[in-house]
């Protein structure tokens, strides 16, 4: 082997250990960071054929950065945070509408109508007591005020509900935008022969706040396009 082929095999070995502490310090530096994947450098030996010794190693051949990631898991993540988030959203419904009625209390709704018709049984059996009637007239109005108030209270609670899911829709609209734009990303760097890692990474964490606002269904189609499937008609959109 000439000094020219040595120097060579030293010069791409040590381009290679370069690159791995590279790869190594990107990993320790994005340890904390959410949706980061571990990153790992593939390489193997490089060689060539001599017409006398056959193969000789000529150094080090990077192959590519590997992302550490395991679309099976991310897929169950996804499907257990559709149900989180659905459940969540209605066990805060249910809060709201127990804040509401305050079930069951001293102060809630049956109270009121139980003092209701327990001043109409009173007034039915003394029919000309006057304090009777005028309990019953009281208690009225009370139920009806409170009835009132429930109405209230109830229609606030929709307008929350409302204005929820409108911030909702606005953040799943900038979540499949966003999608779509990294497609065009990892399709054009895929196509090109080069990594998307990063931009992968990003598309996945996308994901994951997505299937915790609605239901959809995921796949990914050529150069790891995604595609959704939304809403209980299953819509297809294209990202």
């Amino acid at each position: 082997m000439s000094l020219f082929s040595v120097l060579n095999v030293a010069t791409s070995g040590l381009s290679a250990s370069q690159l791995g502490m590279d790869v190594s310090g990107q990993n320790i530096a994005n340890a904390d960071v959410d949706g980061y994947s571990r990153k790992r450098l593939n390489s193997s030996a490089d060689y060539r054929t001599d017409g006398t010794y056959g193969q000789m190693g000529i150094g080090v051949d990077v192959i590519n950065i590997q992302r550490m990631r395991d679309g099976f898991i991310d897929d169950q993540i996804r499907q257990q945070g559709q149900q989180v988030g659905y459940y969540t959203q209605v066990n805060q419904t249910y809060q709201n509408l127990q804040g509401v009625f305050t079930e069951p209390s001293n102060t809630g709704l049956q109270q009121y109508m139980d003092q209701f018709f327990d001043s109409w049984q009173n007034l039915a059996n003394n029919p000309s007591d006057t304090a009777a009637r005028t309990m019953v007239k009281t208690d009225g109005e009370v139920l009806c005020t409170t009835f009132n108030n429930l109405a209230t209270q109830l229609s606030n609670a929709r307008s929350g509900m409302n204005d929820q899911i409108s911030q909702d829709a606005d953040k799943v609209n900038q979540l499949t935008k966003d999608i779509f734009n990294l497609n065009s990303e990892i399709a054009s760097a895929q196509l090109s022969g080069q990594n998307a890692n990063d931009s992968l990474d990003k598309r996945d964490q996308d994901m994951t706040q997505l299937a915790g606002r609605g239901h959809h269904q995921h796949r990914r189609e050529h150069h790891r396009v995604s595609r959704l499937s939304t809403g209980p008609r299953n819509h297809h959109v294209d990202l």
